[in-house]
Formats: structure tokens, C-alpha cells, sequence
């Protein structure tokens, strides 16, 4: 997966995706960078990569990595969950630049699950054959090898080496044994994705009540786990309670609960086949169906291959083991889970959390029983026949399939099919001698997933745009879009610069809620800003703009670069990050009505304050400098009279205003930034991003992590370790 690109010096990273729209399109030849290579990676390219690089930058300044100032008005960094900022993985990622860190991050990911999946099949007494069997068929699996560069596959990942670690707790309830599950715990929880956390923990959970069966002290073993568990929430509890606190203000956990968990979430009987079909024959898959209602499937498959499939099933149906039957009800379970399958689906969905969340990414859990199975009957030898038998299903049913199923032509598909059946016919034809079955595997799932990531040249990661030359000398803060799809949101971060857009998983509900006023969202995604009039642009700071060569320059807006592709231009009326208006609507019953018409923000801006509505003078004043700060920002503003200041800083719960070195209620203005009153006279204002959320997560964190400390000293000490 990683090795094409670290062998040859070269990045896995998609960047290519950056070149896709200008104003790196017209760089690609020069930078020797050629089509799109994995349509999958999108989100990788425009929102791992860019959080990644804000992570960094945050680092950089010394900061705790809780501010992303490149997208949306000011956003949440760690927050947000996905950035994994507090992750070691991310630690360590960090030491490289952005795009070059993911040879790491992922590389760590595929190993961690390949590691924790051999670890598990030899504590269930698989041979050392065996155990790798289970580390190659994990880690090259469909789900675990196409996520590895989300936060959703270093989750998962990670579910071996909890299932090892709750066995041990069970069996042995230690103090080592409840370390390592809290340990595990932990690191699946500081991954970055609530979702999938929740449903490795269902697993784990699930496998734990089934060890209890056999444990010999139910009750301590019990007691051991659950501790286990509480003192990784604690540790963890500087990056979670950040982001539940932030969960509750997004309009993405909105839409959750208003549409997910009142919508029914059982499949069609044909999807749900055609899901099972992909899974078993991985040749179908991105094929185009000739059914309509078959098309844009799931993108989290269970798929594992055939050599896996066919060991999975005669494990299921003829070896003698108690972890055979844990694995394969689960797989049933886990299987129509994913697919959407009544009752599961429906059962599942009427679950607390579960109803919320997407349920088809148990996927991973179906993957995980199916190599579990496989790898306990790769213990012994497999009769030769079922693989012949298997080889000639799968040949007939491509035969079928491309006959009556499909809609295109073979084309690259049918090299999968080639994937999929010469590796097979290896395992089937040769003898069974050493390594024959693990090559084999290897050859299979390497051909058919290990080459879903690019290998980039570095120097095409990002490289200096002439066009953006003009704003590196610019001193107070500015913002920036692009039209269209020019310069694609969140690219700016890896440039240093400040776009209005963004793609983000948890987007502040009341930003969202301006958005008929500046921008479209295009779906799920980004937002796109198509008319530079908009009066609200100029109101977020939005000073620059990049626009195709063809577009004409608006009314206002001034050309400042351009070449054969496209301009950057500016609009000097844009408000600056912090003003103050002329007049000021205090609670207006109709906020964003009103606003919808307003055409000059900087005349009269919006607040809500607790007061009487009414419309009033705001100062005059004079905003005499803006600096950045540490997660904030400090403004010297001189008042003539009382009145508001404005900052363009959308609003998330944890901001702190200081005036004067007094902390004061802040407002919001303009209906997601930042409002500050100020007396008359000349006063220092310091607004400081920093969630009570945090503050009291990073002392519960701070104290766990001191306590365990303290623990381990106290017992080596008392067993008389030096």
C-alpha cells in the first residue's frame, strides 16, 4: 500500500486531486502530475490533508491545536473530531510536512492492524502460519486498506488489538491485562472518529460478554473491564468533551437527528443483494449495473477476497472451536447490518446512538469475523476441492454477471476478475506447501487493493502559485475564495491563507444557517461562492478572490495578478476582521430576513444582546490595530461613544472576550460572529478561543494520566523493580 511510494521516494497522498480546477490545473505538466488517481481519496485531499496541515501549524505556534483559521470564519480544530489531533499517530505524523506525513499515518495504521490481527489469532491458538494469515487478510482487507488514511480505518484498525485485550482482561483480569485494554481504549478513541468508535466498542463488548462465559471470576473480570473503560474516558476526556460540546452546536448532528433518526434505514431486497454480490465476488466491484436502482452503492464493502471467503465458510461449517460460532453469528449480525438488512438494520436503528450514526460501516466488523474464520481453519489443511469448486463459482458467475448483469464492458474489471482467480487457481492446482496459501493471499489482496493510493512526486505537493505572490506581504488579516471550483476549499490552508469556504464534518449550525446569503453548499461537501457581490462576503473579510480569466471582474473589484487561466483580484470595500458599524439592529425578530436585504454590513450590522429589540447609533470608533494571539486575537479600538465592535469570527461556544483585562459576555453579531461592547475611551480587547469543555477536560486527562503514573511507581516499587 505505502511501499510503491516510500521505496521510490514519492508521496501516497492524493495532492493530484489539488490540480483538478484552477489555479494549480495549468501546473500539472510542469509538475509532472497526470489524471486523478482514486476518486475514493477525495476527502482525504480536501479535508485530511488541510487539517493535518492546521494541526501543524497550531504545533508551530505553540498553541493547543483548538482553532483552524483557515476555512469557514474561523473554525474548530481538534474539536471536530477527525483531525485526531491528540492521536500519537497525528504526533508523529506531524514531524513532516502535511502530504509527506500520510506515508507515515497511514503506514502506522496498516501496521497497527496488521500487528493487533496477528497478536489475536495466536492468542486463539493459531499457528504462526496462521496468525499471519490473519494479519495479511486484516490489514489488506477492503474497508481496513481503503480507509487507512481516515480517522474511520485507524479506528477500526485498532479492533483486533482490543478484542486481544478484553480476552486477556477476562481470562486474567491483571492489572498489566487492564493497562493494555485501557490502553487500546484509549488510542481508539483519541483516533478521531465517535462513530466508529462507538461500534468497535459494541464489538469489543459483545466479545466480552461472550468470554465471560468461561471466566472463572465473572465478577472481578467484569469490574476490571469497566474500569478499564472508565480511565480511558478519563484520559481521553481532553478530546472528548471538546467535541461532544461542539457536536450539539453543528448543523451536520442537526440534520442527524431530524432526518437519520426518524427515516428508515432498511435497504431494498435487489441492493441488499447486489451488496452481497460485491462483497463475495470483489470483481463487481466498480461495475456499472444494468439496474438503475443497483447503482452508487456503499462505498464500506466487506469484501475479502475469495481465497479468505472459502476458508471463512469451511471454518464456519466444519472445524471444532468455541470462538467459531462468536465469529460467525457476528458475521450474520455485523453482514446485514451493513447491507441494510431487516430486521438488523431496523433493530439497530431504534438503538440510542445507533439510530444516529451510520450503521453500514460495520462492515469492518463483518470484514474481521470472516478473516477470524478463515485463519482458524488455515490452521489445518483445507481440502483441495473446495478451492477448485470456488474457482470454477467464481468463473461462472463473472460469466453471468457480464452476460446479464452488467451494463459496461470488462475493461479494467476484468483484471480484477484476473486478480481475483489466478492466486486462487494457485491455492487450488499447487500443493499446500509451506507459504503456498500465505503468497498466494498476499498476491491477491496486494493486486487487488495495493494500489489504491497514488505515488506522487513531492515536489508537486503544493508548490508555490505566482498568482498568490501579492498577498505575502499583506500585514492584518485578510480572507480569500475562489469562484466556482477555482482553488478548491481548504486548499488554502496549505498555503497559509484564510478561505470564507470550507469541507468540514461538523459545521456551525448558524454559519450554516447564512449560507442562502454568500454561497450554495453543494450537497454533503463544500460551500461555493458564485456572486462576489454579495454584501455579506465582504462583511466576513472576504478582501480576494481567485476567478477564471474569463469571468468579468465585478462591480467594485480591482485586478491585482492574472495570468492565461485566471485572476486574483480584490475588493476594497471588504470590511476589515473587526469594525464597527454605523448602526447596529439589536435582536431583530426576522435576523437573516433583514439581512438577506442589507447591502452594506459595515452601515449596519446585527446583534443579539439582552435587551429590548430596537435599532440605536453604534459609537463612532476607530478599530486602531488587530494582531493575532495566542487561539485568538488581540484589537485596540478607540470609541467616541459606547458601542459594539464586530469580529468576523463565527461564534462556537468557548470564545472569551476580555476588555481591559475584564472578562465580559460576548454577543453574537451578524448571526454567527462575534459581538464586544465597549464603553467610551480607548480600550484593549482579547478574545481567546478556550472551551470550558477543554479546560476541564485537559485537568481530568492531566490528572488520570498523573494518577497512573503514580500507580505504576508505587507497584514496581513494592515488587522491587529497579
Amino acid at each position: 500500500m505505502t511501499g510503491r511510494a516510500v521505496l521510490t521516494g514519492r508521496l501516497v497522498a492524493p495532492i493530484e486531486m489539488a490540480y483538478m480546477t484552477e489555479p494549480l490545473h495549468g501546473m500539472k505538466n510542469a509538475n509532472g502530475v497526470g489524471g486523478m488517481h482514486n476518486g475514493v481519496l477525495l476527502d482525504v485531499a480536501f479535508q485530511m490533508i488541510p487539517w493535518r496541515a492546521a494541526v501543524r501549524e497550531s504545533l508551530a505556534h505553540r498553541e493547543w491545536p483548538l482553532v483552524n483559521r483557515s476555512i469557514l470564519g474561523g473554525d474548530i480544530l481538534a474539536a471536530a473530531a477527525q483531525p485526531a489531533a491528540y492521536s500519537p499517530i497525528t504526533w508523529i505524523a506531524c514531524l513532516l510536512p502535511a502530504a509527506e506525513s500520510f506515508n507515515i499515518s497511514t503506514y502506522l495504521t496498516l501496521f497497527l492492524a496488521s500487528l493487533g490481527a496477528f497478536l489475536f489469532a495466536a492468542e486463539l491458538g493459531c499457528g504462526e502460519a496462521a496468525a499471519l494469515f490473519a494479519a495479511i487478510g486484516w490489514m489488506l482487507s477492503t474497508p481496513v486498506s481503503t480507509f487507512a488514511m481516515w480517522p474511520l480505518g485507524a479506528t477500526w484498525a485498532l479492533l483486533p488489538s482490543l478484542l486481544l485485550a478484553t480476552r486477556r482482561t477476562v481470562r486474567t483480569p491483571s492489572f498489566a491485562n487492564s493497562m493494555l485494554l485501557m490502553l487500546v481504549l484509549t488510542l481508539a478513541t483519541l483516533s478521531g472518529h465517535p462513530e466508529s468508535l462507538l461500534h468497535v466498542i459494541a464489538f469489543g463488548a459483545a466479545y466480552g460478554v461472550f468470554e465471560l462465559w468461561i471466566a472463572s471470576d465473572r465478577r472481578r473480570a467484569a469490574v476490571t473491564a469497566i474500569v478499564s473503560g472508565i480511565v480511558a474516558l478519563a484520559l481521553s476526556a481532553i478530546y472528548l468533551l471538546p467535541v461532544i460540546d461542539a457536536l450539539r452546536q453543528t448543523e451536520e448532528h442537526a440534520f442527524r437527528q431530524r432526518v437519520y433518526a426518524t427515516s428508515a434505514r432498511s435497504d431494498r431486497i435487489e441492493r441488499i443483494a447486489a451488496g452481497a454480490a460485491v462483497d463475495l465476488f470483489p470483481f463487481l466491484e466498480g461495475r456499472t449495473w444494468r439496474a438503475p436502482a443497483l447503482r452508487n452503492l456503499p462505498n464500506e464493502r466487506m469484501a475479502v477476497g475469495s481465497i479468505v471467503v472459502v476458508l471463512a465458510l469451511l471454518g464456519a461449517f466444519t472445524i471444532r472451536s468455541r470462538e467459531k460460532w462468536f465469529f460467525t453469528i457476528a458475521f450474520v449480525v455485523c453482514a446485514l447490518a451493513a447491507l441494510k438488512a431487516p430486521p438488523v438494520s431496523t433493530v439497530l436503528h431504534a438503538l440510542p446512538l445507533f439510530d444516529v450514526a451510520l450503521n453500514e460501516r460495520l462492515a469492518f466488523a463483518a470484514a474481521f469475523c470472516l478473516v477470524m474464520l478463515a485463519a482458524l481453519a488455515a490452521r489445518d489443511d483445507a481440502p483441495r476441492f473446495v478451492f477448485v469448486i470456488a474457482l470454477l463459482v467464481i468463473g461462472a458467475a463473472s460469466l453471468v454477471a457480464n452476460r446479464f448483469v452488467l451494463n459496461d464492458a470488462p475493461s479494467w474489471a476484468s483484471l480484477r476478475l484476473f486478480a481475483e482467480l489466478a492466486p486462487l487457481a494457485a491455492v487450488a492446482l499447487m500443493p499446500r506447501k509451506g507459504g503456498i496459501l500465505l503468497a498466494a493471499l498476499l498476491i491477491q489482496r496486494t493486486l487487488e487493493q495495493g494500489f489504491l493510493y497514488p505515488a506522487n512526486a513531492r515536489d508537486a505537493a503544493y508548490p508555490k502559485i505566482a498568482i498568490l505572490a501579492p498577498l505575502a506581504d499583506i500585514r492584518e488579516p485578510f480572507r480569500i475564495v475562489g469562484t466556482g471550483m477555482t482553488f478548491l476549499p481548504n486548499t488554502a490552508t496549505l498555503y497559509g491563507l484564510e478561505d470564507a469556504r470550507g469541507y468540514e464534518a461538523m459545521t456551525f449550525r448558524p454559519l450554516a444557517e447564512t449560507y442562502p446569503l454568500w454561497c450554495a453548499r453543494i450537497g454533503p461537501w463544500f460551500n461555493r461562492v458564485d456572486d462576489l457581490s454579495r454584501p455579506f462576503l465582504a462583511m466576513m473579510n472576504v478582501r480576494f478572490a481567485l476567478t477564471k480569466a474569463s469571468d468579468p471582474i465585478p462591480p467594485g473589484w480591482r485586478e491585482v495578478a492574472a495570468d492565461r487561466t485566471g485572476r486574483l483580484i480584490e475588493n476594497p470595500a471588504a470590511l476589515p476582521r473587526a469594525f464597527i458599524p454605523k448602526h447596529v439592529r439589536i435582536n431583530a425578530p426576522n435576523e437573516l430576513a433583514e439581512m438577506q436585504s442589507a447591502t452594506d454590513f459595515g452601515e449596519r450590522s446585527w446583534l443579539a444582546a439582552d435587551v429590548p429589540s430596537h435599532e440605536r447609533d453604534n459609537g463612532p470608533g476607530t478599530i486602531v490595530s488587530m494582531k493575532r494571539r495566542t487561539l485568538g486575537w488581540r484589537i485596540d479600538a478607540d470609541m467616541e461613544r459606547d458601542g459594539w465592535i464586530v469580529v468576523s469570527q463565527t461564534a462556537w461556544n468557548g470564545w472569551r472576550a476580555y476588555v481591559d483585562g475584564r472578562r465580559i459576555r460576548y454577543q453574537l453579531a451578524n448571526h454567527a460572529f462575534l459581538g464586544v461592547h465597549l464603553p467610551h475611551g480607548r480600550h484593549s480587547v482579547r478574545l481567546t478561543y478556550l472551551p470550558e469543555s477543554f479546560v476541564a477536560g485537559r485537568a481530568i486527562s492531566f490528572a488520570t494520566l498523573a494518577c497512573i503514573v503514580a500507580l505504576v511507581i508505587v507497584r514496581r516499587r513494592r515488587s522491587g523493580v529497579n
